[in-house]
């Protein structure tokens, strides 16, 4: 019995041993392991920075990271006056007699944009205001001497570029506009004899005529209609000799026509000129 136990013991010692000499092994096999995997990666970083370092001094730089371009571009903020490309107009001088923007002035507003009456082919103003919310126009059929306004019932009183028109509902001596020498036509309704003075309750028409424009703009026409109707007409615009501080424009207008009733022509002449100073950026003069 005694000889089998040493033998058993002989036996546990030998794979003792046998396991701490296989964990030693294994042990000192990892540990040579990390240490190559700390040397390559050390020589990797050494090399990627002495990579680095020559490209910067060589100007080599497409192995780096290039961003994209960005471009900002600015844009110069409109005002009131200015022309405006399309029907939607944001602003206007009649609510407020300031640029604002019509969402912020507390009345009703509308403003009828050249782009707008232009393509009605709208020969008067009575023509061009006529699908404005509020205005009864036209109350008089095909008048040639004047343009007659309804607003909410009441006559509304016109004005050209915040001045009022000589008018008066008892007489014949009222001025008529073109409104191809106009740039906008601004609907104010409800009263404002606070900013204008005495006026009827119903509101009032400003027409805004059209100003000189630091882009260059050159425009001839020539139309023709019922009734022997032949008209022409210039639109030129720009800076003056090249200039950035003078501005002008010249709008003429030139019209034969009979009417559908007999003896009685539509025939005018209409010729605005006008120039801008700005002798700074804070200053204008028109």
């Amino acid at each position: 019995m005694n000889e089998q136990f040493g033998k058993d013991l002989c036996r546990n010692q030998g794979h003792e041993i046998l396991r701490r000499a296989l964990d030693i092994a294994l042990t000192a096999t990892l540990s040579t392991g990390e240490l190559m995997a700390k040397d390559l990666a050390a020589t990797e970083d050494a090399e990627s920075s002495k990579s680095s370092d020559s490209n910067r001094k060589t100007g080599n730089t497409e192995s780096e990271t290039t961003l994209p371009a960005v471009s900002v571009v600015g844009q110069q903020q409109t005002k009131a006056t200015d022309p405006v490309a399309g029907y939607v107009v944001n602003k206007s001088l009649s609510g407020s007699k300031t640029d604002t923007p019509l969402i912020e002035v507390p009345q009703s507003i509308s403003v009828i944009n050249n782009d707008e009456y232009a393509a009605r082919a709208a020969q008067s103003i009575t023509q061009a205001v006529a699908y404005t919310p509020g205005v009864v126009s036209g109350m008089f059929g095909p008048s040639t001497r004047d343009d007659y306004f309804n607003l909410r019932g009441f006559e509304g009183t016109q004005y050209l570029d915040g001045t009022r028109l000589m008018s008066s509902s008892n007489s014949y001596a009222q001025l008529r506009v073109d409104p191809y020498g106009m740039e906008r036509i601004e609907i104010l309704r409800g009263p404002s004899s606070v900013l204008y003075g005495q006026n009827a309750p119903g509101g009032l028409v400003n027409m805004m005529s059209k100003r000189p424009t630091e882009t260059p703009f050159h425009e001839v026409q020539f139309l023709g209609g019922s009734y022997d109707r032949v008209q022409g007409s210039v639109d030129l615009s720009g800076p003056v000799a090249g200039r950035n501080d003078l501005l002008y424009r010249l709008v003429a207008l030139g019209r034969g026509s009979d009417t559908q009733v007999d003896h009685v022509e539509d025939d005018r002449y209409y010729v605005a000129p006008s120039f801008t100073w700005k002798p700074s950026d804070a200053t204008t003069f028109t």
